[in-house]
């Protein structure tokens, strides 16, 4: 099976699983694109909040070495300082053919996944896909939330459930539609909530996960296993946290439904 990766470069949690899996799947894996982040003017709101979600998403360590990280990729552009950290670090390791792309919903890119004959696309970024790349792959394109879908479709759903007093945490792998985390269910696992958990001791475990129950369900889309209906009176979408739910989760407060969206 041939299988393409699409992500962001986020070293901390997401380039390992990117490269766990890599390593699961020798010689299936065709392609790796990194998504190109766009540069935009940020209200200082959004900077306040992505901020504070740091702050929660991130160990102390974590988020040290992250800030260590970026500084060291800033220093990469204007001197030879080497990094190992990257998806193209990865990819070049592991001798994986790499790019960048704007948009995966570019033709370019669509003509590129139906050129290689892919089965699955992977979607690792939050963009939302169009039904031209939707229909590129052989087979379809699967995403990864941290969720117990239809529940927590949106963004931040780990930090939505913490903020809710959720005790069972989720993990679900779906093949994408054109909505948000509305497409059928291949595989999904509920994962407990430990007494002293943390934001960001869940993450690391939920990542943990992530890598086998990827590749279970990209088994069962090989071997055309039936899908379960991503739908329920317990569907849910949440928005990105405004800096206030943050700031409230992080002294120990209820957080606003406000970001509830459906």
């Amino acid at each position: 099976m041939k299988l393409f990766i699409v992500a962001i470069d986020e070293p901390i949690y997401l380039n390992r699983y990117v490269r766990r899996l890599i390593e699961r799947f020798d010689g299936e894996v065709v392609g790796v694109a990194k998504l190109t982040v766009r540069r935009r003017r940020r209200t200082l709101p959004a900077t306040a909040a992505l901020a504070l979600l740091a702050l929660v998403v991130f160990s102390p360590r974590d988020l040290m070495r992250l800030i260590g990280l970026k500084l060291r990729e800033l220093a990469a552009g204007v001197l030879p300082v080497p990094t190992r950290h990257t998806l193209a670090d990865i990819c070049r390791e592991l001798r994986i053919p790499f790019t960048t792309i704007a948009t995966a919903n570019a033709p370019e890119f669509v003509a590129t996944i139906e050129r290689q004959g892919v089965d699955v696309v992977l979607n690792q970024t939050p963009e939302i896909l169009r039904s031209d790349i939707l229909r590129a792959p052989r087979r379809c394109v699967i995403n990864r939330h941290m969720a117990w879908l239809p529940s927590y479709r949106g963004a931040w759903p780990v930090f939505w459930q913490f903020v809710n007093g959720e005790q069972r945490l989720g993990l679900t792998i779906h093949k994408v539609d054109e909505r948000i985390d509305t497409g059928p269910i291949i595989l999904r696992e509920a994962i407990a909530r430990l007494p002293d958990d943390t934001v960001a001791a869940a993450y690391r475990r939920l990542f943990e996960r992530s890598v086998e129950l990827t590749c279970d369900a990209l088994r069962r889309v090989e071997l055309d296993m039936p899908t379960m209906p991503n739908e329920g009176p317990d569907a849910s979408c949440y928005a990105t946290p405004h800096a206030g739910d943050v700031a409230r989760f992080m002294l120990g407060r209820r957080g606003s439904p406000l970001r509830r969206i459906a």
